[in-house]
């Protein structure tokens, strides 16, 4: 089920060249590089996205309870199959 109050989520990728692609998403743009040079692999570009979901959640809540947020740092280490 899709919520009709958001519009669906648009990215394009766009081959540079080697294994570099960039990503455009709205007004945004980043590099993603398959040998983590020119930007983040496409798997650390994920594992940023999952650790930044969750760091938002955590402040978003801590600033809905009042609760007064002075910092937070989030570390991730993940195992790949």
């Amino acid at each position: 089920m899709t919520d009709a109050s958001r519009p669906p989520l648009r990215l394009t990728l766009s081959w540079d060249d080697q294994l570099r692609f960039t990503a455009q998403s709205g007004n945004t743009q980043a590099v993603l590089d398959g040998n983590g040079q020119a930007g983040p692999s496409p798997m650390q570009a994920l594992a940023g996205a999952l650790a930044g979901c969750m760091a938002m959640d955590v402040v978003s809540i801590l600033k809905k309870g009042r609760h007064p947020v002075q910092g937070l740092s989030v570390a991730l280490t993940a195992d790949r199959s």
